[in-house]
């Protein structure tokens, strides 16, 4: 009896080490767009005349994304970003981050003003210390589509960084297209799947899917509840990000079994991709 108490006495003392030591969550502001000012602009980001920013009801979670849309020649600068203006005008790395590895993403619409080739842009710059791509510099192409489509954007810095700037071009090709548009919803980084205390931030879940037992030791079971995916793609990280297992199934069944041993104890993120949509949550591997 008192060997089992101590048991289940050291299990939650794991757990509450474990979430102690969880970095506070690297956040992108107003990352669903559900926040407009008066003026209506997304609170958080900033935009250059060269774009209109509309708020639009075509969104993929919420009630709104943002709608970019260039109104005359771009230049090379962002167009719609989470950096500020200095005293030059210039576009300076402005949020808070510290992570040398995470992963930005987010949902996106591209319709392209040319069979040309054209494209749009997102982007990831870390900087140390205000010098610009100082640590770290990553960017994704976003190519046509009239759906709603995932992205993702690995962030590895070279250095630990101390500021982010995320920057979106509508139109990134040779030649910066007029009349593109560019639908940017549902940001986030994957390091934000824990609020500060620890709990997860799992507001919309795309679809019902929950993984057991938690804590684990040697097996993680997912299990589908509702419509039942005929395949379905399940990554699991470590809480600096890290890749550690990436697995395709084939649907057979409401429940599937991986075996997880050969992770340490520690805190885990599992994300699971079905029919274009994504669930991100965490679990607990115990000894």
């Amino acid at each position: 009896m008192h060997t089992d108490i101590m048991k289940q006495l050291s299990c939650v003392f794991l757990i509450i080490v474990l979430f102690a030591n969880i970095n506070k969550a690297q956040t992108i502001p107003n990352g669903d767009f559900e926040e407009w000012d008066s003026i209506g602009k997304p609170i958080g980001w900033i935009s250059l005349p060269s774009v209109y920013i509309i708020k639009s009801t075509d969104h993929y979670t919420g009630n709104f994304s943002v709608e970019i849309e260039p109104v005359n020649s771009l230049t090379n600068c962002p167009c719609f970003t989470t950096g500020k203006f200095d005293k030059a005008g210039n576009v300076v790395a402005g949020l808070p981050f510290d992570l040398k590895i995470d992963t930005l993403t987010g949902y996106f619409k591209y319709i392209g003003a040319t069979s040309q080739g054209d494209y749009g842009l997102v982007s990831v710059t870390l900087q140390t210390n205000g010098k610009l791509d100082s640590a770290g510099y990553s960017s994704c192409e976003l190519k046509p589509t009239t759906s709603w489509t995932y992205f993702e954007v690995p962030v590895n810095a070279f250095v630990k960084p101390d500021t982010m700037q995320v920057d979106f071009n509508p139109s990134a090709a040779m030649g910066w297209f007029r009349g593109s548009i560019l639908l940017i919803d549902d940001l986030q980084l994957k390091s934000q799947l824990f609020h500060a205390s620890g709990i997860a931030v799992n507001v919309r879940p795309a679809f019902d899917v929950s993984a057991f037992p938690n804590p684990a030791q040697n097996q993680l079971s997912i299990r589908f509840g509702g419509n039942i995916p005929s395949e379905f793609g399940l990554k699991i990280y470590n809480n600096e990000g890290r890749l550690m297992i990436d697995n395709e199934f084939n649907s057979g069944g409401s429940t599937y079994t991986l075996p997880i041993e050969q992770l340490c104890a520690g805190l885990y993120f599992y994300e699971i991709t079905a029919n274009g949509l994504t669930v991100r949550n965490k679990f607990v591997k115990s000894n």
